[in-house]
């Protein structure tokens, strides 16, 4: 049902990828950044439609831990670019609640997101992520962060 968070758990994920789908079962992925950790990692895709409900894109991320995707970010560039995908969401998943860093739409399994921020232009990550494996791997990435803070 469209216009509803129930959408967003129906979506499990964007286009054909699904939350906790492993890594080799996802198509033309490349290794972005690893944290330094191999349970933890960020690809990116060779050939991607960088165009999203008819706006486009600057990049797209796919974000595993223990090879599991667990978080999906769109990064848009320009006010008019971010505000028509803003309208989109709503369109998609009903209107935002504020979260700790900016809107969000919390299903029940699946949570979207919008963080704006300016550099030289204005930039937003739109971030779809499953919020069982989200908490998983934040939990992961502070207590490593906690491990090697007190070890140094």
């Amino acid at each position: 049902m469209v216009d509803s968070t129930r959408y967003l758990d129906q979506q499990n994920g964007f286009r054909e990828a699904r939350f906790g789908q492993k890594v080799h079962e996802l198509s033309g992925l490349i290794l972005v950044s690893a944290l330094h950790d191999p349970r933890v990692a960020t690809y990116a895709r060779e050939q991607e439609d960088l165009l999203y409900l008819s706006h486009p894109l600057r990049q797209i991320h796919y974000r595993f831990f223990d090879e599991q995707l667990y978080r999906i970010d769109l990064l848009a560039t320009g006010t008019e670019v971010i505000a028509g995908l803003r309208q989109e969401f709503i369109r998609l998943y009903g209107p935002p609640t504020s979260g700790p860093l900016g809107e969000e739409w919390v299903g029940q399994q699946v949570t979207a997101s919008v963080l704006s921020f300016r550099t030289r232009t204005e930039n937003a990550y739109f971030t779809l992520s499953s919020q069982v494996l989200m908490a998983t791997a934040t939990e992961y990435v502070y207590h490593r962060g906690l491990v090697t803070s007190e070890v140094g």
